[in-house]
């Protein structure tokens, strides 16, 4: 039961953005937070590994990207994740590069996220995911899990088969390999903020996406209940969004979270914040955008 609610808590940290009274707490976006110096030698270390890996397997190859792409190459977003107050940590997901994957087209996807040095002393987290999902419709096609979470380490590779209906499952620590079934198109819990972010969202709509995580669908439903103005017009308008989280007919996050996304072509994650029972609120802030490429950054 508790990594299921790790899960959970992971999933609305990648879908983003959620505030109660959003016109009263936009303000807080982009606060300085104290500084987390990020574990470059462990995530280097995973990295590499995973490269090597994915690359080699499956013939990864490199494409120029173009004006008309859906995703911007290079975009990376930083987000502090609070709770109490206090900075527990950190998560930084990039769009790394455009690629052929297996003859399709696909975006490379990456996402560190780190505990803070307190948080450490607890539940030390430093995991790596990967995910190569499709250019046009932004399904997943590989997700990779090279995770350290407490005592425990993850190195997983999902493969979505979607011609044969497959998910092929490799954990390389404990050398298990197996396959199960496929129902429809999947997303990750990286790949489904991407997945989100580029729908046309009106106020009264639901969409609905699965996201494979730990070898379980669960499935979301993303209500998008309001769209608020402010007066400020270097403020961009925002909607408001319920995620509604369910694995089967049990219904995890109703009621205890709502998104806040920018309306404007960026459609940003801008704000978090999940109900814990007995633990308060978890906070989840943009804190920074920027181009790994070309250099250009914003602090919102």
């Amino acid at each position: 039961m508790f990594k299921n609610k790790i899960i959970i808590l992971i999933l609305l940290v990648f879908t983003s953005g959620c505030a109660f009274t959003p016109k009263a707490n936009y303000e807080v976006v982009g606060k300085k937070s104290v500084q987390i110096q990020y574990d470059d030698a462990v995530f280097k270390e995973k990295i590499k590994q995973n490269q090597e890996l994915i690359y080699k397997q499956n013939k990864i190859k490199r494409l120029e990207p173009g004006p008309d792409d859906l995703l911007e190459v290079g975009e990376q977003i930083t987000m502090s994740i609070r709770w109490w107050g206090v900075e527990a940590g950190k998560t930084i997901i990039t769009v790394k590069d455009l690629v052929e994957f297996n003859g399709r087209k696909a975006y490379h996807l990456e996402a560190l996220a780190q505990t803070s040095s307190v948080v450490d002393l607890v539940f030390k987290v430093r995991d790596v995911h990967e995910s190569f999902i499709d250019a046009e419709d932004l399904y997943t096609l590989l997700y990779v899990r090279n995770a350290s979470e407490g005592r425990h380490r993850y190195y997983e590779f999902y493969n979505f088969d979607y011609k044969n209906k497959k998910t092929k499952f490799k954990e390389i620590i404990r050398n298990q390999e197996k396959e199960y079934g496929l129902p429809e198109k999947m997303t990750d819990i990286i790949s489904v903020g991407y997945w989100f972010r580029y729908k046309d969202l009106k106020v009264g709509d639901s969409h609905r996406a699965i996201v494979h995580s730990d070898q379980k669908n669960y499935e979301i439903t993303f209500h998008v209940r309001e769209r608020n103005e402010f007066k400020d017009e270097t403020k961009p308008s925002v909607f408001v969004i319920e995620p509604e989280v369910r694995k089967g007919d049990k219904i995890y996050t109703k009621g205890k979270g709502k998104v806040l996304i920018s309306d404007n072509l960026d459609r940003l994650p801008l704000l978090a914040q999940m109900k814990v029972v007995f633990a308060g609120s978890l906070n989840i802030l943009l804190e920074s955008k920027r181009n790994i490429y070309n250099s250009k950054g914003i602090s919102k």
